[in-house]
């Protein structure tokens, strides 16, 4: 008899959460709600195919399965092992920059040019790594990320690595490209960051999903201005976020002291000093 095929994993990408102590905001909330529900989905009913988690971790490169749980509202990484990624107590750092924002953003930013020189430093260039870093990966699989990991050195270069190395498809979910092509928005050194793990990324992704058409048209910009060789066959798609029809059943019912018949801006999002309510 023929060997039994093996049914092809989704292996969802958990390293941005993996010890995250502080508020889930922007981008890992979005991801934090596609994971909870994508879980829910291939995971308690035991469709196929199946759904697993990974995170990346360094010295020496590897990917390795990882779980995502809801705690108490919150995301948790938890290993394969069944031993949780986040049991070990926060740092002080992680604890203090868990509750003040202000200070988070002041020392991400403070870190951009550091992990974006470390990243650069001879010796360190992970794109000449001669092997493939070890994973659960296997000829079939999809590897997706929701989120980005641009601030993790070496990620991009291994799953790219990984990606030429196996017979398996990368599906990578694109929120704005805002550091790139509009540097003046957003925190300094963030180009440094984002370009080059685009330009990796996008050089191996089989599927680009971009959250709107902006975005996808942004991508294509990305793509020509950085010179950028996509893959035989791929492509990008636009797939909105928050347009289920619970949303958008039922009668509208206009905010109170807005006349709808009246001009007025509409802001949705989240009140930051660099979406410049004042403005409005």
């Amino acid at each position: 008899m023929p060997p039994a095929e093996s049914t092809p994993t989704i292996w969802l990408d958990l390293t941005d959460l993996e010890g995250w102590d502080g508020p889930v905001t922007g981008i890992q909330r979005v991801s934090v709600e596609h994971l909870r529900r994508f879980f829910a989905t291939f995971v308690a009913d035991g469709s196929s195919p199946c759904a697993r988690g990974f995170v990346f971790r360094s010295g020496p490169d590897r990917f390795e399965p990882a779980r995502f749980e809801m705690v108490d509202g919150r995301p948790h990484v938890v290993a394969a092992d069944s031993a949780s990624v986040d049991s070990v107590p926060p740092s002080i750092g992680r604890r203090v920059l868990g509750r003040a924002p202000a200070l988070e953003r002041f020392v991400r930013r403070a870190l951009h040019g550091a992990r974006a020189r470390r990243t650069r430093t001879p010796g360190l260039d992970r794109a000449e790594e001669p092997t493939t870093p070890r994973s659960p990966f296997t000829p079939g699989d999809t590897v997706v990320v929701l989120g980005g990991n641009w601030l993790c050195a070496g990620w991009a270069e291994q799953v790219a690595h990984v990606r030429r190395s196996l017979d398996i498809r990368l599906v990578h979910v694109v929120h704005d490209l805002v550091p790139c092509l509009a540097p003046q928005w957003a925190a300094p050194g963030g180009a440094a960051l984002q370009g080059p793990y685009l330009r990796t990324v996008f050089g191996v992704a089989d599927l680009v999903i971009a959250d709107s058409e902006h975005t996808a048209h942004d991508v294509d910009q990305f793509v020509v201005q950085e010179r950028v060789t996509r893959p035989a066959g791929s492509s990008t798609v636009v797939v909105r976020l928050a347009t289920e029809r619970a949303v958008v059943d039922g009668e509208p019912v206009p905010p109170h002291g807005v006349d709808p018949d009246e001009s007025f801006v509409l802001g949705v999002g989240t009140l930051e000093i660099r979406k410049n309510h004042h403005l409005l």
